[in-house]
């Protein structure tokens, strides 16, 4: 019993007629040169970019800063 019929049998429910049909001509009709926008698209501008690499680099130098003294510091 495929999963299909399994799903149908679960739920009490017939298979629409022709929906196989239906699905196969979808995706042959379909086509993959239709979608013009990228997948991951940012808005950003430029200099909000920058802002944010400054940011992380400022976020990071302090991260490294506070690991060093943290293992300077002698143990009790």
């Amino acid at each position: 019993m495929s999963l299909f019929d399994r799903f149908h049998a679960a739920f009490e429910e017939a298979p629409p007629r022709g929906a196989f049909e239906r699905l196969q001509s979808d995706l042959i009709k379909h086509s993959a040169a239709r979608r013009a926008r990228p997948a991951f698209h940012m808005r950003w501008s430029r200099m909000s970019l920058r802002l944010t690499a400054a940011v992380a680099v400022v976020v990071i130098a302090i991260a490294l800063v506070a690991a060093y003294i943290a293992a300077q510091r002698p143990t009790v």
